[in-house]
């Protein structure tokens, strides 16, 4: 299995190590799970391992070992793991 992520299990971690395939998938067609807000940036949620739900580009067979949380990708950040709920993190819109 190539796993972009490898073992990461921080936020700083797979900001880092994914921000080249990020880069790589940007623009293509996914279906987002919702859109957030944090500290007035707009993210897309592509991967709620708690729900177990996936978009297409951001698959169970890559991000499952995590066990929990959800993988937000923000333009200015990166993509960003967290692991519990951010009190600062606001839900825009679902699916």
């Amino acid at each position: 299995m190539d796993s972009f992520a490898g073992d990461c299990k921080t936020r700083h971690e797979i900001k880092c190590r994914t921000r080249g395939r990020r880069d790589e998938l940007r623009g293509r067609p996914t279906d987002p799970i919702g859109r957030v807000a944090l500290a007035g940036e707009r993210g897309t949620v592509v991967c709620s391992i708690d729900t177990d739900e996936y978009t297409n580009d951001f698959t169970a067979e890559h991000w499952r070992y995590l066990k929990k949380g959800v993988l937000i990708d923000f333009p200015k950040w990166g993509l960003i793991y967290f692991d519990e709920a951010d009190q600062d993190l606001v839900l825009v819109v679902r699916g």
